[in-house]
């Protein structure tokens, strides 16, 4: 899930125009393309979250969806250019054309939540800012449900 989470932030920047965007830190600091990005992953919480999620058919079976854990992905999306009012365009770029949630892959919705903006001081010659965005996918176990193949009914009269 967090490859397809980067994914899509990565796609939604090219696609906004952003020229290069870097996966780690190190790469980072050896460019000063204008404006670039770099796509970071936090500390990823994950909490007990025992709900039916849906019921379900396929090859003729049915399935019920449970979800086992909530998953919270934090991403990290730092975007520099050369001063303030460029950064904060792309930002509002950005969360203007990122959608409200996506497909995990496996049929579940898994939805985006932008969550901060914390501007970075002190840049030297250029200016830069981190939009937080949270992805909430889950951990899900499908469980096949019994099925009733035939169904008698029987009626008994009582006569007097």
């Amino acid at each position: 899930m967090i490859h397809r989470a980067k994914n899509l932030i990565e796609t939604t920047l090219k696609y906004i125009g952003v020229k290069q965007i870097f996966r780690d830190e190190d790469a980072f600091d050896r460019v000063r393309a204008s404006p670039s990005a770099i796509i970071l992953t936090a500390r990823e919480k994950l909490e007990p979250d025992r709900k039916k999620a849906a019921k379900f058919e396929q090859g003729g079976r049915r399935y019920l969806r449970s979800k086992r854990f909530k998953r919270i992905i934090p991403i990290e999306v730092s975007i520099f250019d050369r001063d303030e009012e460029k950064v904060d365009s792309w930002i509002q770029l950005l969360l203007n054309e990122l959608p409200d949630g996506i497909d995990d892959g496996k049929g579940n919705y898994t939805p985006l939540r932008p969550s901060a903006i914390e501007w970075i001081p002190d840049q030297k010659d250029r200016a830069a800012a981190t939009v937080f965005i949270e992805f909430e996918s889950g951990i899900f176990r499908d469980q096949e449900l019994d099925t009733i193949e035939q169904v008698i009914i029987t009626t008994e009269v009582n006569r007097p």
